[in-house]
């Protein structure tokens, strides 16, 4: 309903027009809402972020450039129906940005991290910055039985080997909690914390990717839990006090190639400590998602660490997924030829993307 492309593939007004009457419906959906139920709290799964294009670049351009970016997305008139929204809401009604893609984080500051990504992501695609600044709330949203729509990944009756396991969820439900302004909530997917009443369902039922089933008792006591006052600084991996000598030089492989350039010696790095699943970190890592590619490293907490040394001698006490990202500018004698990126060496599994100015990330290759 909000993609601009598929519904004037066959003609119809341009984005302007087309955007100001979504404005219109929207401005008078949440007033007739308003009017029937002055205290009313409206909770969007996911709010103006989901239409980011994805990469940051639009975001500095012209406005005729910045609206055809805008106009290719798949929720292209979605931030104009929630402009008009905010405008129609009554003075006692609360709108929830329910962040939907936390479902899989646990960590206080990963929680937070993607409040601060989906704010700097919002205040550019509304064109009402001071209503939205004045209205909009945050609620962070967790699935416990992560990812139960993936072979293998939720195994109710082996709860220590779940992505949450009952201490994982009780720390990310209390930190989802603390990220939000005044609402958390939660994904039930194939696991029901009691029968749903609407729609009617049971437990047995199939939904099409699995049969509703109670959730163990021990993630009903991990619910319980999540409210007792807890550490916000919590991991869901210990530290690594493991004593790493200092690796060695390599030499570059093979002599055939021409050296165009070196890599720079110190990248951003950034631990994703939230993946404590590794042959998983994909299925749920966001830093190749929506704007991610071009992001401002700096602004969000990244450090810069030497990649001819291991993180854990640099002062980064940890086991799990991780990345590095740097930035080059390639010399202009590599038009048209074919190059190659070579790595000294990488522990354990290694994934190369790239995102060139402007761009999509993509994946280059990997090495198990």
């Amino acid at each position: 309903v909000w993609n601009y492309a598929k519904l004037t593939a066959e003609g119809g007004p341009d984005f302007e027009a087309y955007s100001a009457k979504v404005r219109q419906r929207g401005r008078a959906w949440a007033a007739a809402i308003s009017a029937a139920a002055p205290e009313v709290i409206l909770c969007l799964s996911h709010g103006y972020w989901q239409a980011s294009p994805e990469t940051d670049w639009w975001g500095s351009q012209d406005g005729a450039s910045k609206t055809k970016a805008l106009s290719e997305q798949l929720y292209a008139l979605y931030p104009a129906f929630l402009d008009g929204v905010l405008e129609g809401l009554g003075p006692h009604a609360t709108l929830v940005d329910g962040c939907e893609q936390t479902y899989p984080y646990m960590v206080y500051d990963t929680f937070m991290n993607f409040r601060r990504w989906a704010h700097t992501q919002s205040m550019k695609l509304t064109t009402v910055p001071e209503l939205y600044e004045s209205r909009m709330t945050y609620a962070m949203a967790t699935w416990p039985g992560f990812r139960s729509d993936v072979p293998g990944m939720w195994q109710p009756g082996n709860p220590g080997q779940n992505f949450f396991t009952p201490d994982n969820l009780a720390h990310g439900l209390h930190n989802a909690m603390a990220a939000s302004d005044q609402f958390a909530w939660i994904w039930s997917g194939v696991d029901l914390w009691w029968p749903m009443s609407v729609p009617p369902r049971k437990y047995g039922d199939d939904i099409g990717w699995g049969t509703l089933k109670p959730y163990p008792d021990v993630y009903r006591k991990a619910m319980a839990d999540s409210k007792t006052p807890m550490d916000l600084s919590w991991r869901p991996v210990n530290r690594d006090e493991g004593d790493y000598p200092a690796p060695k030089a390599n030499a570059f492989p093979d002599d055939q190639f021409e050296v165009l350039m070196d890599l720079p010696q110190k990248w951003w790095f950034m631990p994703e400590p939230d993946n404590v699943l590794f042959s998983r970190a994909q299925v749920y890592s966001g830093w190749t998602n929506n704007a991610r590619p071009n992001l401002d490293e700096s602004a969000n907490g990244w450090k810069q660490l030497r990649i001819d040394d291991t993180w854990e001698r640099q002062g980064e006490a940890y086991d799990g997924v991780a990345w590095y990202r740097t930035h080059i500018k390639a010399p202009p004698t590599v038009q048209g030829r074919r190059l190659w990126l070579a790595f000294g060496g990488v522990g354990q599994d290694a994934h190369v993307f790239v995102a060139p100015q402007g761009m999509p990330t993509r994946q280059l290759g990997w090495n198990l």
